[in-house]
Formats: C-alpha cells, structure tokens, sequence
C-alpha cells in the first residue's frame, strides 16, 4: 500500500464559497463572511458562516470527512434560505483535486439553545442555522 497524504480542505470550502457567493447576486447571498471561526465580536457581520471540519475516516486512497457549517443571518428566513442555497453551492463544489464528492447533507436545522450566547450585531440578534455534509477527498501520493 501506498503512503497518501489527506491534506486539510477547511481552506479550499472556505475560498470556494468566498468566490462563489458574490457571484449569485442575491440579497441573502451578499455581504456574506465566511471563516474556519467566527471572528472577534467587534469584527460580527449581520451575514456569517464558519466551516468545521469534524475529522474522518480513510478508504484506501480516498478519506471522507464529516463537515460542519454554521449559518447566521438576520432573520430566520435569510438564515435558511443562506444555507440552502451554501448547500446548493457544495453539492457542486467538487472537481477532483481534491474534493472528489460532496454527499450526505444533513439539515440545516434551526439553532435554538437557551445555553448559549446570543450573536447581536447593531440591534439585531442573528438567526443560526447548521447543517452538515460528507467531503470525500482523493489523497497525494508522498
């Protein structure tokens, strides 16, 4: 058996909804920041999605990993409509290199926890929406 390397791809979802995003030229889809993490709360924007990757397993030379995202927007309408178009936009990401499948979606579902704290950006508490998804990743030969 071959030694492969599954190199991190959090950073190649996060440019590639970056680009794709603005693209759209819908309401719910502008001025929309998207990280690994949320930024510092004097850095909040009414739009934000974070991408986690929550680790995987590896089948011969492909590994698929579990991946999390987070969604607030201003409303609840904005934040599921957000998320399903970013669904929308992953199902298409693939192209081999080196994200060779994108399956498995899972919500989004309404985030609604009394536990944590709310995200206020000017007078408006965000919305937050998550679903999840399955990267299959095609690994480099070392």
């Amino acid at each position: 058996m071959r030694d492969l390397l599954f190199a991190p791809i959090t950073g190649d979802i996060v440019v590639y909804l970056r680009n794709s995003l603005p693209v759209a030229g819908i309401d719910y889809t502008t001025d929309v920041l998207v990280r690994a993490q949320l930024p510092a709360s004097s850095s909040y924007q009414e739009r934000m999605v974070t991408i986690r990757d929550d680790g995987g397993r590896d089948e011969g030379p492909l590994n698929r990993r579990a991946i999390s995202v987070n969604v607030w927007a201003e409303s609840r309408g904005n934040a599921d409509l957000l998320s399903q178009y970013l669904m929308a936009l992953l199902r298409s990401m693939p192209d081999g290199d080196p994200i060779v499948a994108t399956q498995t979606f899972a919500g989004p579902f309404e985030v609604i926890d009394q536990n944590t704290g709310k995200i206020v950006v000017g007078d408006v508490t965000l919305s937050q929406y998550f679903f999840t998804f399955e990267a299959v990743q095609r690994g480099q030969n070392l």
